[in-house]
């Protein structure tokens, strides 16, 4: 999972760290995988911001967060996806589900803060990367394309341990 502790050198490095902990069923990936599954009936998924980050900056070690979850469709194909199933709706839109190793906030990509209140357009889930507050946050990675994508400032960021 590359060397413990490390900043991941690469957006590859990265999409292979996030893969690795998917498929390390010690670690619940097995359970991440499975969510993503689900989520993937209804639209394209990303994984985006503390999970990836902590990846990047440190390996699985230093992730203890969380896992953010979002889905390229639409608000009502998703609610209708999660209806039945252990997720709770909170205030912001999105959802909340409580698995046996990971939580997980899950939402539709237009029902997310910065694209609802139209601070940012979106036309797929690379749009993400432009409604973070923290540059250390501008990273996610499309489960189906196997992808990292980040902010353009992001690896210096990581290295220099700055935040801006």
């Amino acid at each position: 999972m590359g060397e413990r502790g490390t900043v991941a050198g690469n957006a590859g490095e990265l999409a292979r760290r996030v893969r690795a902990f998917i498929e390390d069923a010690s670690r619940g990936g097995g359970e991440i995988a499975d969510m993503v599954g689900h989520l993937g009936a209804v639209g394209e998924v990303a994984i985006f911001g503390g999970m990836p980050r902590d990846l990047a900056r440190g390996g699985a070690d230093a992730f203890r967060s969380d896992v953010d979850l979002v889905v390229d469709a639409s608000s009502e194909a998703l609610a209708e996806l999660l209806r039945d199933g252990p997720a709770v709706r909170n205030r912001f839109g999105g959802y909340r589900v409580a698995g046996h190793r990971h939580s997980y906030d899950v939402w539709a990509l237009p029902s997310t803060w910065a694209i609802r209140c139209g601070h940012v357009e979106a036309t797929g889930l690379t749009d993400l990367l432009r409604t973070t507050f923290f540059d250390r946050d501008a990273v996610l990675y499309l489960c189906k394309a196997d992808r990292v994508h980040h902010a353009r400032r992001y690896w210096s960021s990581l290295r220099h341990a700055t935040v801006d």
